[in-house]
């Protein structure tokens, strides 16, 4: 069962994962609604005079899948990263401004643990929700005269009919990153990112980021009541001009030498010196990269990549949003 394009999706943060809150917040963007029940239809052939050969099924297991696809909003990213980055984040005031400084960053000895949402969802007829809401995956995607988008592939426990939480709002301020403003960066340590900037090179880029597993242990119920931390390691891919740097990242990927790359997005003023942004620091090795063809006149390369741990840096990616919230709305 699916439900494609309800008319109303709202969202609350837990305090205790599982635990249903009333929403607070409207969502600007589309969720893609699929039932992921689990069940068990036994066939009965032997030791029976009939052509009737299945049994009644039971279910043994359900969970429903949220999938939301928009444009990355600065607000509400805040939403996605702590459901499959990491919970728990606040936001750092910057020198006495409107601006806080929101930093995603791995702890890759002993894992993170992400914040959960009730999630409703319905129209003028029907609202549903799900509790334990948390994000298996994040896909962060940008191209040429659009703004970054991102694909969140959400799972919760099951669907269950509810009541509208009535007259919310969107977050305050909603602003889109536009991709064309985006800074690439490649440098040859941690410490140096930012210091290279790659101009007229970046064409479009993706990156997937592995969120948090559901944990269909046994534990009284028919649904998840634990998360699992998988591997944190983003894939991705560069699509580039083959310039001169096109040419000298084809011979990084010849050599299997690690780049330090930095994609910087800034949005409107805060405050000050301030301005909305998305900041994506990674260190990466590429693992293929081939010649596309034509865009525009320009021949194009296409290098796909995978983050490593730098032992001298101590990180492998870091993603830092700031924005105009004090706190995650």
């Amino acid at each position: 069962m699916a439900i494609h394009q309800l008319k109303r999706y709202q969202l609350g943060i837990e305090t205790v994962r599982g635990t249903a809150v009333a929403a607070t917040k409207k969502i600007a963007g589309a969720l893609d609604i699929a039932l992921e029940d689990e069940w068990d239809r036994p066939e009965h052939t032997l030791g029976r005079q009939s052509l009737f050969e299945v049994g009644r099924a039971t279910r043994v297991f359900q969970q429903v899948a949220l999938k939301y696809s928009g444009p990355a909003y600065f607000e509400q990213l805040l939403w996605w990263l702590g459901m499959g980055l990491k919970g728990g984040v606040t936001g750092v005031q910057q020198v006495a401004t409107a601006a806080y400084l929101w930093t995603y960053s791995p702890t890759l000895t002993t894992g993170d643990a992400p914040d959960s949402y009730t999630m409703e969802y319905g129209d003028e007829q029907q609202n549903f929700e799900s509790d334990y809401c948390i994000a298996r995956s994040l896909t962060l995607a940008g191209a040429p005269r659009e703004p970054w988008k991102i694909d969140v592939d959400i799972v919760g426990r099951k669907m269950t009919e509810s009541t509208v939480t009535a007259a919310l709002t969107l977050v305050t301020g909603l602003e889109a990153p536009p991709f064309n403003k985006t800074n690439l960066y490649i440098d040859t340590t941690w410490a140096a990112l930012g210091g290279a900037v790659k101009a007229a090179t970046l064409v479009n880029c993706s990156l997937t980021i592995p969120g948090f597993k559901a944990l269909a242990n046994a534990d009284g119920n028919d649904y998840f009541s634990a998360y699992g931390i998988q591997g944190r390691a983003i894939t991705g891919k560069l699509t580039m001009l083959f310039n001169a740097t096109g040419n000298v990242e084809r011979d990084a990927y010849a050599a299997r030498t690690a780049r330090f790359v930095r994609l910087n997005c800034e949005g409107s003023l805060i405050e000050g010196a301030y301005n909305k942004r998305l900041r994506i620091d990674m260190c990466i090795e590429y693992t293929s990269f081939k010649v596309l063809g034509e865009w525009e006149g320009q021949t194009l390369v296409e290098a796909d990549f995978v983050s490593v741990y730098d032992p001298t840096g101590t990180k492998e990616w870091e993603i830092t949003v700031q924005n105009a919230l004090t706190t995650i709305p």
